[in-house]
């Protein structure tokens, strides 16, 4: 009881360290997308071109440090250069990120609210609230299946681990999207609440649209493939399902979204300037290029998590406590590979969630193998019994 304990404080004060020093250094190099999200908060006070651009990029010039500004600003492209000259240009780049409205309205909320926070501290908050929300539902994951004293190293290792530590520093809405993600699938599987599971997948595609995919996944999983005290009813599934594309086309609609082509094109081939009066067409090798490349990018860590996960699956083959995680991890290799296939990037930050997950599956696979498993979990592996019968 008392090594738990110790362990138990000494975990959530790592936690509580790495949160402060994760809002106290956000990463701004090579993250443009800062900018328009600043603009999409503006975009409450003023419908104004040149106010919201006068207005974001004084707040920017003022907060970010100046190389880092310069860089993002007026070094990097002639694509970044008109952008922070042309005020119109500006205005039409918001539609790409106006679309995460639960991001957007919680920093507009922080700013314009009563705590009067700076539009670039809101985001940089958020961000790393969301860091420290993501280590505690780990944590509290983890300890339902291993003991206190060792769910607690193997949580702040994988907290404070580069790819999820990016995530807390990165003043974008990804860190936001983990939470609800990670929180739907651990009520969904540890607490036996699909509706509660379902709620939250559809409540995080208003954070990312692309969340769409993983919500149907788990609709669909909790209809047809699931244990039976997981299941949902079909006529239920088939309802969330057309709440969740609905949700999509409603997020599209009132952003102003281009479509996909347009993202595509903007993202991996040519950034456009003024989307807006442009026509784009995405040809077949240009797919095809982006999404070869895409595999080979050596900035990612997902080749890493993926085999983190395929450890897990195999570790507990045999493990009838961690049936429904093991479903979990596949589930997510596949999502992964439809995510990738509509969009062939693979930033570590929009994957945050699934490195997560995949790092429990296999925590808590190899548990009974390395006789950390809380005591009412201990499984014997079929491989183990075989080895006792055997002497």
């Amino acid at each position: 009881m008392r090594r738990n304990l110790v362990a138990l404080t000494l975990y959530f004060a790592v936690l509580f360290l790495a949160t402060v020093a994760v809002y106290r250094k956000p990463i701004f190099e090579d993250n443009f997308d800062v900018f328009p999200y600043l603009g999409c908060v503006h975009l409450h006070s003023s419908t104004d071109a040149s106010t919201i651009h006068h207005a974001t990029y004084a707040e920017a010039e003022a907060h970010i440090p100046s190389a880092a500004y310069a860089t993002l600003a007026t070094e990097a492209s002639e694509y970044r250069r008109d952008i922070a000259s042309n005020p119109l240009h500006f205005a039409e780049i918001l539609p790409f990120y106006n679309g995460r409205f639960l991001f957007v309205e919680l920093v507009a909320a922080l700013h314009f609210g009563p705590l009067h926070m700076p539009p670039l501290a809101a985001i940089a908050f958020v961000s790393a609230c969301s860091y420290l929300v993501l280590g505690t539902i780990l944590f509290v994951w983890l300890a339902r299946y291993l003991e206190i004293v060792y769910s607690a190293p193997f949580a702040i290792l994988l907290m404070l681990s580069a790819p999820i530590m990016r995530v807390g520093r990165t003043p974008t809405p990804d860190a936001l999207s983990a939470v609800f993600v990670v929180l739907a699938l651990f009520l969904g599987l540890e607490t036996r609440s699909p509706f509660w599971c379902c709620l939250l997948l559809l409540v995080s595609i208003f954070v990312r649209t692309d969340n769409v995919i993983l919500a149907a996944a788990m609709i669909f999983y909790f209809a047809f493939l699931s244990e039976k005290n997981l299941s949902m009813p079909r006529l239920h599934a088939t309802t969330l399902l057309f709440l969740a594309a609905g949700s999509v086309l409603l997020i599209d609609r009132c952003s102003g979204s281009y479509g996909w082509a347009m993202l595509f094109h903007h993202t991996f081939i040519s950034a456009v300037t003024n989307p807006a009066e442009t026509l784009v067409r995405v040809s077949p090798k240009e797919y095809i290029v982006q999404l070869v490349s895409g595999s080979l990018s050596k900035s990612s860590s997902m080749i890493l998590f993926i085999i983190v996960g395929a450890i897990g699956l195999l570790a507990s083959s045999g493990l009838k406590t961690s049936r429904t995680l093991r479903d979990l991890g596949a589930i997510l290799f596949a999502v992964t590979a439809m995510r990738y296939v509509l969009f062939p990037s693979l930033l570590d930050r929009h994957y945050a969630a699934f490195y997560i997950v995949w790092s429990i599956v296999m925590f808590v696979g190899l548990a009974p193998v390395l006789g950390i498993a809380r005591a009412e979990n201990r499984e014997r592996l079929p491989a183990m019994d075989s080895m006792l019968v055997a002497k």
